[in-house]
């Protein structure tokens, strides 16, 4: 799992940010100090899809300040996989 989320990690670039990341965050926000964020979605779906298995699910959550964040979790032991 881990090799793989460093694959993800490796490849994430720029035009796989949606456009309402790059519209509601300026270049200079705080938020682009964290190198991976923006990329949870892509990130998350491309890990579910090379894991290639029905014991992972996606999850959407959200912080403090309302901004929605997704990762993988398994459906037994409910361990989270957080690409990102």
């Amino acid at each position: 799992m881990k090799a793989v989320c460093v694959l993800i990690q490796e490849n994430l670039t720029e035009d796989l940010l949606s456009n309402k990341i790059k519209k509601v965050y300026p270049p200079n926000h705080k938020r682009w100090n964290n190198s991976f964020f923006g990329y949870c979605v892509p990130a998350t779906f491309a890990l579910l899809y090379l894991m290639d298995t029905d014991d992972l699910e996606p999850v959407r959550g959200e912080d403090a300040s309302g901004e929605g964040h997704w990762w993988l979790q398994d459906v037994h032991s409910k361990q989270k996989y957080d690409p990102t």
